[in-house]
């Protein structure tokens, strides 16, 4: 993610990416009869403009997402694949669970650079949102809703990352709530079956719908305390500020899950939310991606967050935005370099790392990334860090 000031441009690429809800039944669109494994599979393909439909306007909406898409796979994330296989093929094959901090709904790249993994941890500020049902909804609200997800995803399928300023309009939206439709979306353009998905508490517990005691406004408080007052006995509804998403491989029984979080990563926001961390210590060593990540770790105000990456990760794959290069030879990381280093386009110019610069300047020979991997516009001006502790 990263933060921006200026008007949203529209990109040259077409990048519409289609998607609704994975509750939307297929009377949401004028779709045709398709066969499908299972209910959610279909309808996350519908939603994904990968079954036929009858409007005209819709059908051109979709025909250019899936003219989008279908470069975009032969393209960049064919290229991702290629680098994975070449350059963490060790690590793909061990993945227990990849941990994508400050990744908001990307599973994209999540899922394209470590495809095997059991379980995938992504977080960010943007909400859950409901499961919406569209049945009822007018064709013209319908295709404002195609247009919003479309919208929402311009900056990711061209420049593979998200804008925080956009995001936090796009998915806050009366057209598109929350992050679900995109996940699901995404599941389904990659080929997944999807099997479930539950609302959650953010420490991974069943999500429970009224409280009479909101944990989050008092983490100290006794639950089985009696209410001071009426006011307080009285349930009160709460909104789920995570999901978790099961999903498999066509034909595979090995089922992949997808835990996605909502809450604020500073330590003042977990000191507030302290429950996030209480997930984490159950979840065995991980696999961490660090990508347009705002700089938000080289600063002092996301200490605690950096402490649980460096406590849970013998690998980290990142870009300059992730960790800071000293923070991971401090850390006792190997760290191999791909790509290139150009200082922080201006918004981050303050992040500089004289150090990294050097460390890239002393390789014998330089390359450009095949894929679009951090904020910078060139790709010949893109990095890539690869972490490796080594075991002890």
């Amino acid at each position: 993610m990263m933060t921006n000031t200026t008007p949203r441009k529209n990109p040259k690429l077409s990048t519409l990416l289609a998607g609704l809800s994975v509750l939307a039944l297929a009377a949401a669109l004028p779709l045709k009869a398709v066969a499908a494994t299972n209910t959610l599979t279909l309808q996350a393909q519908q939603l994904a403009g990968q079954t036929p439909v009858t409007d005209p306007e819709l059908a051109a909406l979709f025909a250019q997402t899936n003219t989008t898409w279908e470069a975009l796979k032969k393209g960049q994330l064919a290229e991702m694949r290629k680098f994975s296989q070449a350059n963490l093929a060790a690590e793909q094959k061990a993945c227990k669970t990849l941990f994508y901090p400050f990744g908001g709904p990307d599973a994209l790249n999540a899922l394209t650079l470590f495809p095997s993994c059991q379980h995938y941890i992504l977080f960010g500020l943007e909400p859950v949102g409901t499961l919406p049902n569209l049945t009822n909804k007018p064709a013209a609200e319908v295709k404002q809703f195609v247009k919003a997800m479309n919208q929402s995803q311009e900056f990711l399928l061209k420049r593979n990352f998200f804008v925080t300023q956009y995001m936090s309009k796009d998915f806050r939206s009366k057209k598109l709530d929350g992050v679900i439709p995109l996940i699901s979306v995404t599941l389904a353009r990659l080929g997944y079956e999807l099997n479930s998905i539950e609302y959650k508490s953010l420490d991974g517990s069943p999500f429970v719908e009224y409280k009479t005691r909101d944990a989050a406004i008092d983490p100290k408080a006794d639950p089985n305390a009696a209410p001071a007052s009426a006011a307080e006995a009285k349930p009160r509804k709460r909104v789920p500020r995570a999901v978790l998403f099961s999903f498999s491989q066509p034909g595979s029984k090995q089922l992949q899950t997808l835990f996605y979080a909502n809450f604020d990563a500073s330590d003042e926001g977990l000191k507030r939310r302290p429950y996030f961390p209480r997930y984490m210590e159950k979840q065995a060593p991980t696999a961490t991606l660090l990508k347009a990540a705002s700089y938000l770790m080289h600063g002092p105000e996301f200490s605690d967050m950096t402490a649980l990456v460096l406590n849970k990760s013998p690998v980290i794959v990142q870009d300059d935005t992730g960790l800071p290069y000293r923070t991971l030879l401090d850390a006792g990381y190997r760290v191999e370099l791909f790509g290139n280093y150009s200082k922080p386009i201006g918004l981050f110019n303050y992040r500089a790392q004289p150090e990294l610069a050097k460390a890239y300047a002393a390789l014998p020979a330089r390359t450009t990334l095949p894929f679009m991997w951090s904020y910078n516009v060139a790709r010949e001006d893109m990095g890539l860090q690869l972490a490796r502790k080594p075991a002890k």
